[in-house]
């Protein structure tokens, strides 16, 4: 009996496993399309801008913007998805900020400080996307995503924009129909689970059954077995008490 409930428990923890698995999965596909879809809106922008402005490397490089430069750059500030940007130098170094920009003016800077995750998309030469709850953030949507490209000319990087994407509605999307997904997913586990544990329950039910009906088998035939011993035991008794009285 003992084995029994260690394969019925053996079984349960392999459906919670597998059910953690599926879940895990989908939490994983659910953050990998978001990114792809704020990598996708992020590119869009830069190829946009670049091309309105005549290329990042010269705004980047020259550390000022033309009157012209400076009205695409203010409204890059705020272009369909995309709420927020940052330009970096080929350096790392922190040259223009968004919100440093008006219809008027763009007040460049050189920051001497660096940032890791420019600098790692400088090495690199690939796109680094990161998820963020924004929800407890006054300037900020409930979540958002920070993408850093690498701005190239020739071949070469000059540089790294930082692109603010508001992607609120796609989490909620994707997350809903992901969860939906794994919801299915875990019922399908568990459906399908019960075929097997119901065979498993049955088999055990008929053996003990079996086991019974054999112990009670086995006691009836004893008792039989005692009574016809008793009959004969009997019966030869009553055939040899004549014989002695003649």
């Amino acid at each position: 009996m003992n084995k029994n409930i260690i394969l019925i428990i053996s079984i349960g923890i392999a459906i919670c496993a597998s059910i953690f698995v599926t879940n895990t999965l989908t939490d994983t596909m659910a953050k990998q399309t978001l990114i792809a879809r704020s990598e996708d809106s992020a590119d869009s922008w830069v190829n946009h801008f670049a091309s309105q402005i005549g290329g990042f490397d010269s705004v980047i490089n020259s550390g000022k913007a033309t009157t012209e430069q400076v009205r695409v750059l203010n409204d890059a500030r705020s272009f369909i998805d995309v709420f927020r940007f940052k330009l970096f130098d080929k350096n790392g170094r922190l040259i223009l900020l968004s919100d440093d920009i008006s219809s008027l003016e763009a007040n460049f800077m050189r920051d001497d400080e660096s940032n890791n995750s420019v600098i790692e998309a400088i090495a690199s030469g690939t796109q680094e996307t990161s998820i963020f709850n924004g929800a407890r953030q006054d300037d900020r949507p409930d979540w958002y995503a920070e993408t850093y490209i690498p701005l190239l000319q020739d071949g070469d990087v000059v540089g790294v924009a930082e692109v603010y994407v508001d992607v609120s509605d796609a989490y909620s999307d994707i997350q809903s129909g992901f969860n939906k997904m794994s919801r299915n997913l875990a019922m399908s586990i568990l459906v399908f689970s019960t075929v097997p544990i119901g065979i498993v329950l049955w088999f055990f039910h008929e053996l003990k059954s079996s086991n019974q009906h054999l112990k009670k088998s086995r006691m009836e035939a004893g008792i039989a077995v005692r009574a016809k011993s008793q009959f004969l035991a009997n019966m030869s008794h009553e055939i040899r008490t004549p014989m002695n009285g003649v």
